[in-house]
Formats: C-alpha cells, structure tokens, sequence
C-alpha cells in the first residue's frame, strides 16, 4: 500500500501519492479559529501525522521562504500587502527539527501577521506551502532525507476589535508559577508578530520566562517594534532577564546592527562576569562593535 499526504483545500479532500519517493507524513495547515479579532495574533498551524511504523524527524525553518510560505492573501477577494521577511540564518526564527515515532502527530504555530498586512476586516484567503526535510530512521532499515512539498489554501475571517479585546486577548498568554507571572515561549512568539507597543509590557514578561526560546521570541519582538519604549525594555532585561534573554538580546544588537547606548554599560559588565556564557556572548558584541568603529574610522580618513 502506498504512502500519502493528506491535504485539504477549502473543505474538498485531495490525496497524492507519495509511495515513490517514500515520505511517510501527512501534511495539513487549518487556522487555529474560525474568527479572530482585529490586531491580534492570527495563528496557523501545520500539522505533521507520521503515519508509518518509522520514527522521524521534520526540519523546518519559520523565516526561511522556500521552506514555509505563504504567497497569497486575500481579503474579500483583494490581495492584502506583502511584508518582506529576510531570509535568515539558520539559528535564527527555527527549531531545528520536530520528531515524530510512528503514529505520532505534531502541530507547529506559525502567524501570519509575520508575513502580511492583516488590517482589514472581512474574509481572508491565504494560500500555504511547505517544502520540509523528512529524515528516517530505523535500526532495521538505513533511509535518506526526502522532501516533503505540499500547498493548501485556508479561509478564516478577522472581526473589529475594541483595545481591551486585544488586551483581554494577550492576557490569555500570561501564566503564572505562583512566584511571578510570565508569558511562555508560544505566547512570547504570538505577541512579536504583532509588532505593536501594546505588547513591550507582555514580551518583558517573556524576558523572566524559563520556557525554550521565550527570552528568543521577546526580544525579537521588542527589536522589531523599534521604538524608545521597547529599547528601554531591552535594557531592562539585560540586567532582569534570564540568561537566555540576555544572550538573545546582545546577540539580536549584534547581528542587526541595533545599538542602543544605555545598553553598552551592562554588556560591559556582562564581559566581565564570571559566567564564562555570558561573558563570551558580551565580549562578541563589543569586538563587532570596535570593528564597526574602525571600519567608519576609515571611511572618515580616505575622506
């Protein structure tokens, strides 16, 4: 019997035959809600089902294009406007893999407003496409990676909204360990895609977050909202952050190019502690720093 990938396209069931090139997954994107609210995270989901008696893993990458798209959006039949996302690298916006045993399923939020204008009420049309690394294993049987390619097309609707229904919205990601109140990697990663200051106090609580890759997320977001509130956010959590925030922090500054002078004095003393972590990450900044001054050193002198 052969292997197949399950999609569905606006309530009609399509099966393609995937025996020749093996891939034992089944592939299906649906919208987490029928309706959302104006201005707030707007989440799909791919879903993974391994089908077969092989364990696997499914590599996939958030920010990378030819990976996970969406190349259409339309709402009430009008194309929405585009917002470009950079390709990468690839540490940055992925989970190197999801693995699934045999039987096992697995679903993967991804949010739209990361890759469109979602400004409009009325009916949305979004065209979806994955072209994920499947890699099997068996300890009876030696299998390579193959492709797993699929597209569909989902239909959801975006409503009015009022400040508090957004507010009253976000509070839904706050959890609380009885110690503080926090916003958990999957609420820190639903927030940053709003890129709007109603969040900076939401993705500080992702700062204190010991949730993987909420401290990632947060500081994404404030870096993407890019305004004198969200910077001083930033600086907040280089001295109240967990370590992993505090790396993602320094580590965003680095790689984008965003400089923000009141956080230079902790990355200094970040430099000198004694978490040999810590320490390397702040050190790296400062070296890209010294070289970004000697490079605008010279341009000044051939002037």
């Amino acid at each position: 019997m052969g292997l197949y990938i399950y999609i569905k396209i606006d309530k009609k069931v399509r099966y393609v035959d995937c025996s020749d090139v093996g891939i034992p997954v089944m592939a299906k994107w649906y919208p987490a809600n029928e309706k959302f609210l104006m201005g707030t995270p707007i989440e799909l989901t791919l879903s993974l089902i391994n089908t077969s008696r092989v364990d696997c893993a499914v590599e996939y990458h958030k920010f990378d294009m030819p990976q996970i798209d969406f190349p259409s959006c339309k709402v009430n039949s009008k194309p929405c406007k585009r917002i470009l996302e950079p390709i990468v690298g690839s540490w940055d916006g992925s989970v190197p893999s999801v693995a699934l045993e045999a039987g096992e399923s697995e679903g993967i939020p991804l949010y739209l407003n990361n890759y469109w204008l979602l400004n409009q009420t009325g009916t949305y049309q979004v065209t979806c496409v994955i072209n994920l690394d499947v890699s099997l294993w068996s300890r009876q049987e030696n299998y390579n990676f193959e492709k797993l390619s699929a597209t569909n097309k989902v239909v959801f609707e975006i409503e009015n909204s009022t400040t508090n229904e957004i507010i009253n919205c976000l509070n839904e990601y706050l959890a609380d360990n009885g110690s503080f109140v926090f916003v958990t990697a999957k609420g820190a990663e639903a927030i940053a895609s709003l890129k709007n200051p109603i969040g900076i106090e939401y993705l500080m609580k992702g700062m204190i977050s010991r949730h993987s890759n909420a401290g990632y997320w947060a500081s994404k977001g404030l870096i993407d909202i890019n305004t004198p509130e969200a910077d001083a956010a930033l600086v907040w959590s280089l001295t109240n952050g967990t370590r992993s925030a505090k790396t993602c922090i320094i580590q965003r500054m680095e790689y984008g190019k965003h400089f923000i002078p009141e956080a230079l004095p902790i990355i200094k003393e970040l430099a000198l502690s004694s978490n040999r972590w810590m320490s390397n990450v702040a050190w790296s900044y400062i070296d890209a720093l010294h070289e970004e001054e000697n490079k605008d050193k010279k341009k000044n002198d051939e002037f």
